[in-house]
């Protein structure tokens, strides 16, 4: 079996970064999304030997129960929180907004998976590094992809917003966020400098003074993991 029977099933962000990917790499591949129906699909499927399924969750088990589970295919998902039994995961350890990448980042993205023979057997094509990641800690390890993820992403976007309503210029901002970010890849948070590394506590009480409660509570939670 090679990469020359895969359908891809899917529209949504990670499908289009993924379609993107594998036309760049020359992956032979077919797609077929909802608004293709049902009748198209069941033909992709007699013509494919792996099915990867880039849809929600929720999704993947409905379509594997209604389409795959009784045909000849091997399916797999790209979920980082979903497990089925009888389909393989390859979850990319990656964040995909509706801007692609080039092509050499896409190279870099690590892949957790669930078989890797099975990984290497579907996309021989892929020189993406990748890890194999046991169901028993699948939770833990999307939970802090969440956390990573959009966990930062919302809590920078809230700094930035605190830090625009008193005046300071979002360029100062982002080339102190710059920084930061170039500091932890550097040091792995080695480098953490401020009043809870000093343990000040005089600054730490007028920083918790001037947040409103709820960041106020931020604030303790992650200075009390600082000191740990």
């Amino acid at each position: 079996m090679t990469d020359d029977k895969i359908l891809l099933i899917g529209s949504g962000r990670l499908a289009k970064h993924f379609i993107f990917y594998f036309q760049h790499l020359g992956v032979s591949f077919s797609t077929w999304s909802r608004h293709d129906g049902p009748d198209l699909l069941k033909e992709k499927i007699k013509n494919a030997n792996f099915v990867g399924l880039a849809v929600s969750d929720a999704s993947i088990g409905e379509l594997f129960e209604q389409y795959l589970k009784n045909s000849n295919v091997k399916a797999f998902h790209f979920s980082g929180a979903f497990h089925h039994p009888e389909i393989l995961s390859f979850h990319p350890l990656m964040t995909f907004s509706d801007e692609l990448y080039d092509l050499e980042f896409y190279k870099k993205i690590h892949f957790a998976v669930s078989d890797s023979s099975a990984f290497k057997k579907i996309f021989p094509l892929l020189s993406n590094p990748y890890f194999t990641l046991s169901n028993e800690d699948k939770g833990l390890y999307h939970a802090w992809a969440v956390l990573l993820g959009a966990g930062t992403q919302n809590h920078l976007k809230s700094g930035l917003q605190a830090f625009a309503k008193i005046g300071v210029p979002e360029s100062a901002t982002l080339v102190y966020l710059e920084k930061i970010f170039q500091q932890f890849i550097n040091h792995k948070g080695q480098s953490i400098t401020g009043p809870w590394v000093r343990n000040d506590q005089s600054t730490i009480e007028k920083n918790l003074n001037a947040l409103s409660l709820p960041d106020q509570n931020l604030y303790k939670n992650l200075m009390e993991r600082t000191s740990k």
